[in-house]
């Protein structure tokens, strides 16, 4: 008689194993199971590799039982919030955006570019804390001028970045072309901009 009441245990587990499992994915689904396994592990292999390399310490918590609690600084995520203290600096003001605008513009009509109406979107970015202000300028001329327009743009902002260029040329011997420049401008956020993170 033990053996069945030994199998009908082992089935009555797996059951309610399959139970749970199906809770589980129906609340965070599958790719949420992974996501959470994935971020489990690398947190592990990351807290036993700084402990082996010995620039990390758990609590260390004396012999006595006092309530003495020592706590070993970690320089990386101090680096790391210098490094983003730095970043932040770095960035035009928001009230700069105009100006930034306006050397685009200069720039290209140097360069005999014509410039066409473009596309302004604003969007925060809640983990840098600070604002991409994307920019579609489409402009038409020389292939040369364009080019010589984007490394001067990228070179006079050094908080712009080019995100995406897409040519049109109306014939291979055409010597005119059409590009739709995508950029986006970081900007630091100020009080009363009136853009809440």
């Amino acid at each position: 008689m033990a053996p069945m009441n030994t199998a009908y245990l082992l089935r009555r587990v797996a059951w309610s194993g399959n139970q749970w499992m199906r809770l589980i994915v129906r609340r965070v689904g599958m790719l949420g199971i992974v996501w959470g396994a994935t971020a489990f592990v690398l947190v592990t292999l990351l807290i036993v590799l700084l402990k082996q390399s010995g620039q990390i310490s758990l609590l260390q918590i004396p012999q006595d039982k006092s309530r003495e609690v020592k706590v070993v600084e970690l320089p990386e995520a101090m680096a790391v919030a210098r490094d983003l203290n730095d970043f932040q600096k770095s960035l035009l003001s928001f009230s700069d955006i105009p100006d930034a605008l306006r050397d685009l513009i200069v720039l290209a009509q140097k360069k005999n570019l014509v410039l066409s109406r473009g596309e302004y979107q604003m969007q925060v970015d809640q983990r840098g804390q600070f604002l991409r202000y994307q920019m579609t300028l489409p402009v038409r001329g020389e292939a040369q001028a364009v080019e010589r327009f984007i490394l001067e743009a990228l070179l006079q902002h050094k908080t712009m970045a080019l995100e995406a260029v897409q040519f049109k040329r109306e014939g291979a011997a055409a010597k005119e072309l059409e590009a739709k420049v995508q950029w986006v401008l970081m900007v630091r956020l100020a009080a009363g901009t009136g853009v809440s993170l």
